[in-house]
């Protein structure tokens, strides 16, 4: 099992914080378009691709099922559009929040997220850094119809955020990750080459899509 998987049970049975937040202004923009950030998913013979919407004020630019209908992966996507290193986390700090906060349809704090090791984000998705909260109950529109979900952050310098959230009824989701589960968690990466399609389910050479 990769390493930062195993902060999941770090945030299931229990986010540098940082000061003034509201104060800031954001350089990270939800797209639009799959051109304006450039991510690549994997796609596992396990996936579905889900239809696209807006709940609870949070777009999702790309969803799938998995196993089923056991559980559902949704991404969200920032771009960068003009962060400075000196702000960089705490606007990161501030869309987290905000975003989490409407996912979750309940008061979400920065000691809620675990942080993830810098350089297993980097090695295993490309990013610069990450955190992660684990949400019982929710009870937005946006998780309507779930009891449990992951809300995850990763970002990277000078190209944006991910928000990944992955909602399940079923706990042992995240405490007994089955295999299917491995492949999606690691199903998608910053500096993406150009998207190729392949009908492997190899973890290694899953489908790539927009």
């Amino acid at each position: 099992m990769k390493k930062t998987l195993i902060y999941i049970l770090l945030a299931v049975f229990s986010f540098n914080v940082f000061a003034e937040i509201e104060n800031f202004s954001s350089n990270y923009e939800p797209v639009t378009s799959p051109e304006e950030f450039d991510v690549t998913y994997f796609l596992h013979d396990s996936m579905k691709i889900s239809k696209l919407r807006r709940a609870g004020g949070v777009p999702v630019t790309q969803a799938f099922t998995v196993d089923n209908g056991l559980y559902e992966e949704r991404f969200t996507l920032f771009k960068d559009t003009g962060s400075s290193e000196k702000n960089r986390k705490m606007e990161y700090t501030k869309i987290a929040l905000e975003y989490a906060i409407k996912a979750a349809g309940q008061n979400i704090s920065v000691s809620d997220f675990v942080p993830f090791n810098n350089k297993d984000v980097d090695e295993e998705f490309g990013a610069d850094f990450g955190h992660t909260c684990f949400v019982i109950n929710p009870s937005s529109s946006y998780a309507k119809g779930y009891k449990y979900m992951l809300i995850e952050f990763f970002c990277k310098e000078s190209q944006g955020i991910v928000m990944r959230t992955i909602l399940t009824d079923d706990e042992t989701i995240f405490t007994e990750p089955a295999e299917n589960f491995i492949y999606v968690y690691y199903s998608f990466k910053f500096n993406a080459t150009k998207p190729r399609l392949s009908n492997s389910s190899n973890n290694d050479e899953d489908t790539l899509f927009w």
